[in-house]
């Protein structure tokens, strides 16, 4: 019994034991894979780890770069910034430069310009006469090429504005062509006008600017042109949006141009070849200067050209039709001789010596009575201790220029302070205008001074008609 006991004992033993084995077994299995999961997930977690890592540097080199390039954005900022304002300093410096020359040049220019035709009225003999018509004619040379330079820096700045106005289109044909005739006669070339039928009478545009263009090509014109004729033709054709567009063409019989040649044309300091420039002269910036004015009337501007044959120049503008009535302004005059009705007394506020000698010779003709300032200061001691009809204001002058003088004047508050005052200046482009304008200023004339421009605008101020011209033939 004990025998058999023993043996259910150890059975149950061995089955424990097996059991027990069993499931050291399989805990020990179950904790093996566990402990390689666990490893595993601890590789996973490391590569994780190391692949953050990676994407961290990655990311902070990215920001880097982004930190980097904003620097760079805001030092290029900068420095576009700085370049702008330097490119803005650079274009006011121009401009004043281009004032201070203009002021330097024209001022000894139109001492010059005045002084020969003072000349050119005195008693002198043929020799004497003919030496200064050439003295006239050379300053009035040298003064076309000062304007033009002055005209194509504008145009390069941008600072050229248009002035349009009213005007009477056959009279102003008429007007620009006539100035041309004795030359075309002078070479015994024929002069052809051809006008299409119904042109507008007339027009709003600039006439000034109009008036340049055209010029410039019948001065190329009479240039280029030995024998045959000078041809100028006007048309025009009405527009969608009520405005008209205008053409003007100028052809010749002269030396003609190689296509090659023509390309150079219309590029600022450029002529055909420089052979063209030597026996021909001018300073190549015409051509420049009218292609940027047709541009700037909404225009365009061309050539047609056989070497050895001729040329053919053309240009369009748009312009309106005039908003008021105009009539023509066509007169012929045998002698325009001025002369005044009754003596003025005048106050002229100019510093050069010269302008002021030109001045007291050209208003003591006409028995007027002057008194000079050579600069504001002494204008506004001379105007508060004297009577006057009128003051001529130079603009550019020591101690106190022309503007701060005029804004003094019209500040008194009395009777003197509305005293006529007409601005003598070489800075006429139409900003400044309105400068002096704005400052108080009733007038405008430009230097050198044309004396029918002057006494007329005297005339209007004074509402009188103080100066008048002595012979007229009566409107054409």
């Amino acid at each position: 019994m004990l025998k058999k006991h023993h043996r259910q004992w150890l059975k149950i033993m061995t089955t424990a034991m097996n059991l027990l084995i069993v499931g050291w077994l399989l805990t020990s299995i179950v904790i093996v894979l566990l402990l390689k999961r666990q490893s595993q997930k601890h590789q996973e977690t490391l590569q994780l780890q190391q692949q953050l890592k990676s994407y961290q540097c990655k990311l902070n080199a990215k920001d880097q770069e982004i930190v980097l390039a904003y620097e760079s954005f805001a030092l290029s900022t900068k420095e576009l910034t700085s370049a702008r304002l330097k490119a803005i300093e650079s274009v006011q410096v121009k401009a004043e430069f281009l004032a201070n020359m203009s002021h330097e040049i024209r001022t000894p220019m139109a001492g010059v310009l005045g002084m020969a035709e003072l000349l050119q009225q005195t008693n002198l003999r043929p020799q004497q006469q003919e030496v200064t018509n050439n003295i006239i004619t050379s300053a009035k040379n040298l003064l076309k090429i000062l304007n033009e330079i002055l005209d194509q820096s504008k145009l390069d700045a941008g600072k050229l504005e248009l002035d349009p106005k009213d005007f009477h289109l056959l009279s102003f044909i008429e007007d620009t062509v006539d100035l041309f005739l004795p030359q075309i006669n002078s070479k015994a070339l024929e002069l052809k006008i051809e006008l299409a039928k119904n042109l507008p009478e007339g027009i709003h545009a600039d006439s000034l600017r109009i008036n340049q263009i055209l010029s410039n090509l019948l001065s190329n014109a009479l240039k280029f042109t030995a024998t045959g004729f000078i041809c100028v033709s006007v048309d025009h054709t009405p527009t969608d949006n009520g405005k008209i567009s205008l053409q003007f063409s100028v052809s010749d019989t002269g030396i003609g141009l190689t296509p090659n040649e023509q390309n150079k044309l219309f590029s600022p300091f450029s002529q055909a070849d420089s052979s063209t420039t030597r026996k021909y002269g001018g300073t190549g910036l015409g051509l420049s200067i009218s292609k940027k004015l047709v541009e700037l009337m909404g225009g365009k501007i061309g050539i047609e050209s056989i070497k050895g044959q001729g040329s053919r120049f053309w240009f369009t503008i748009l312009c309106q039709p005039a908003c008021t009535q105009v009539s023509s302004s066509k007169s012929k005059e045998t002698n325009n001789e001025w002369v005044s009705n009754r003596s003025l007394k005048l106050l002229l506020v100019e510093d050069t010596r010269m302008l002021q000698q030109l001045m007291l010779a050209v208003l003591g003709n006409l028995s007027h009575e002057v008194a000079v300032a050579s600069n504001g200061e002494e204008a506004l001691s001379q105007l508060k201790h004297g009577d006057f009809d009128l003051v001529l204001m130079d603009i550019r002058m020591p101690i106190m220029d022309g503007l701060e003088a005029t804004k003094v004047i019209r500040s008194w508050g009395c009777n003197k302070s509305t005293i006529p005052i007409i601005a003598l200046t070489a800075d006429i482009d139409s900003q400044n205008i309105k400068q002096y304008l704005a400052n108080g200023m009733d007038a405008v004339c430009a230097k050198p001074l044309d004396l029918s421009v002057l006494l007329t605008v005297m005339n209007e101020l004074l509402v009188e008609e103080v100066h008048s011209q002595k012979y007229l033939i009566e409107q054409a």
